[in-house]
C-alpha cells in the first residue's frame, strides 16, 4: 500500500490543474484509497464527495473557493457561481455570509434546490469568467454587482459595503452596475436592507475595517469625511476620517508591534500621531470591537468630541 502511495503522490505532482476528481484520479491509475491516506497526510484536501484539492487551502475563503468549484464542476454546463461563492471568486471580502454553503447560479430545471450544501439559485444573468483564489483555471460567475448584491442577501448590509466599497475601488464595478443589480432583486428577501445600504457605498475606503466604521459612524448620526490629507511643513498624513473639522478617527486593525520591526512601527506610528495633533487636531484611535459595538463606538466618540 506504502508504494502505491507514493506512486499517486508522484503522479498527482504532474496533474497540471487545482483540484481532481476520484473518476479523474482513477484514469491516473488511482484509488480511493489511495486519495484517502492522502488526505488523511494533509497532502490532498476533500472538499465533497468525489472532489479533492492538489494542496492545503491557506484560508476559509480559498477552501470555499475550492469547494464551489468542484460543485460547479458537478452541475450543469453554464452554470456559474452566484452570491458570496462569486464574491470570493471576483477577490472581494466575504462578511457576515456564511461559507458552510457553496451557491450556484444554474439554468432550470436545476435551479431553486437547497441541498446539504450547496444552493442552486435561478441563473437570470450573463456570466463572466473569474479566477477564484487557490485556483488556476478560469471558472464562470455572476458579475461582481450580482454577486455583491447576493453577498448582501445572505449576510446583510455590513457584508454588502464590505463587498460593495471594495469592488469600487478595484473599478470592478461602478455604483449604477450595483444599482442596477440590486433592482433585479427586486422581491428576494433582503432586498430591502440591501437597497438601503446603497447610499452609503464609498469606493475611497480602504479596508473592510475603514468601511464597517464609516457605516456605524453614520449609524450613530456622524458625519465623517474618508481619506483626508493632513500636512505640516514637511511631513504629510491621510488619515482615515475627519469629524467636525478637527477629530482624526483612525480605524486601528489587527497591528503587531513585536520584534525591531514591530517597535519601528510604534515609533512610526507615535510620530505620526504626534504631528497631526500638534497641526490642531484630535486623534480617536478604534477597534474592531469598538466599530461592532455601537453603544462603546457612540461614547468614545463622545469623549472625544468633549476635549475639544
Amino acid at each position: 500500500m506504502a508504494a502505491r502511495v507514493e506512486r499517486a503522490r508522484r503522479l498527482l505532482q504532474d496533474v497540471p490543474t487545482d483540484l481532481i476528481s476520484t473518476d479523474g484520479a482513477r484514469e491516473l491509475g488511482i484509488g480511493c484509497r489511495e486519495l484517502r491516506v492522502l488526505g488523511a497526510r494533509g497532502e490532498l484536501t476533500r472538499l465533497t464527495h468525489g472532489w479533492y484539492a492538489l494542496s492545503a487551502p491557506a484560508t476559509r475563503e480559498e477552501l470555499h473557493a475550492l469547494r464551489a468549484v468542484a460543485h460547479l464542476r458537478r452541475v450543469r454546463e453554464g452554470s456559474a457561481l452566484s452570491h458570496q461563492s462569486a464574491a470570493i471568486a471576483h477577490g472581494l471580502p466575504v462578511l457576515d455570509a456564511s461559507l458552510d454553503r457553496v451557491w450556484l447560479a444554474v439554468p432550470p430545471p436545476e435551479s431553486r434546490r437547497v441541498l446539504k450544501d450547496v444552493v442552486h439559485t435561478d441563473l437570470r444573468v450573463e456570466s463572466v469568467r473569474a479566477v477564484a483564489p487557490g485556483t488556476v483555471s478560469p471558472v464562470l460567475a455572476v458579475p461582481a454587482a450580482h454577486a455583491i448584491v447576493g453577498t448582501g442577501l445572505n449576510g446583510g448590509a455590513r457584508a454588502f459595503l464590505a463587498a460593495g466599497d471594495a469592488a469600487l475601488r478595484l473599478g470592478l464595478v461602478t455604483r449604477g452596475s450595483i444599482e442596477a443589480a440590486v433592482g433585479s432583486a427586486r422581491g428576494l428577501r433582503g432586498v430591502g436592507s440591501v437597497r438601503a445600504a446603497v447610499a452609503h457605498l464609498d469606493g475611497r475606503h480602504e479596508s473592510v475595517g475603514e468601511t464597517l466604521t464609516r457605516f456605524a459612524l453614520r449609524l450613530l448620526g456622524v458625519a465623517a469625511e474618508p481619506q483626508v490629507t493632513i500636512s505640516g511643513s514637511d511631513w504629510s498624513y491621510r488619515v482615515d476620517f475627519v469629524v467636525d473639522g478637527d477629530l482624526v478617527i483612525e480605524f486601528d486593525g489587527a497591528v503587531k508591534y513585536d520584534g525591531a520591526e514591530g517597535r519601528d512601527a510604534l515609533v512610526a506610528e507615535k510620530v505620526r500621531e504626534d504631528r497631526i495633533r500638534s497641526a490642531g487636531y484630535r486623534v480617536l484611535r478604534v477597534t474592531w470591537a469598538d466599530v461592532m459595538d455601537p453603544r462603546r463606538l457612540a461614547g468614545l466618540v463622545a469623549a472625544a468630541r468633549d476635549m475639544g
